[in-house]
Parts: structure tokens; sequence; C-alpha cells
């Protein structure tokens, strides 16, 4: 139980420290930071990685819930309306003005930060 709750808390500290530094250089991802600060070869073996972390998390999780997510309709549902929700939601901030004017409003103020 105690190594749980000391791997909560560890994982919880550091993807804070991890958001805080994105959030003060302008939202930029773990592997641009890197990148800025050590090179290119770093940044990209960074992204690499952090791109190999969540494919794994992906399979080990499709593992244990994907076997019976199939028959039930609610694991349909999920995966039916998941992948929608996030190619808009991308293609909405991507291509949207009043997403980027608003979020360059939000810099310049110094009440949003």
């Amino acid at each position: 139980m105690l190594w749980i709750l000391a791997g909560v808390v560890a994982g919880a500290v550091q993807d804070f420290i991890i958001l805080f530094i994105s959030t003060r250089r302008d939202g930029r991802s773990l592997g641009d930071l890197i990148k800025m600060e050590l090179g290119t070869v770093p940044g990209v073996i960074a992204l690499f990685s952090a791109f190999l972390i969540m494919v794994t998390i992906l399979a080990v999780l499709g593992t244990d819930r994907g076997e019976g997510a199939d028959e039930l309709p609610w694991g349909r549902f999920t995966v039916a309306a998941t992948i929608p929700i996030a190619l808009f939601m991308g293609l909405y901030t991507r291509y949207d003005t009043f997403a980027r004017d608003a979020s360059a409003k939000c810099r310049s103020s110094a009440s949003c930060c």
C-alpha cells in the first residue's frame, strides 16, 4: 500500500512540474523543451521515448480492458465517440481563429496567467 501511495504522489509531482515548466514556455511539449535546452538529438530521443511510453501504456490498458469491451455497448460507444471528439477538438484548436485570438489575448494579459 505504501508503494502505491508513494508512486501516485511521485507521479503527480512529476506531472505537475512538467506542466509548470511547459506553461512557462508557452505550452511546449517536453520534447520541444529538451530540444531547446540540450539540442536536436536529445529532443528527438525524448519525443520518441515519450511516444513509446504512451504506446506501451495503451497496449497494457487495451489488453486489460479490451477483451470484454467489444461485446458491451459502452465499450463500442466509448471508442466510437472518443475518436471523432478528439479529431474535432484537434482541428478546432488548429484552424479556428477564435481559439488562436483568445490564446494570444490571454498570453498578453497578466490576468490570465
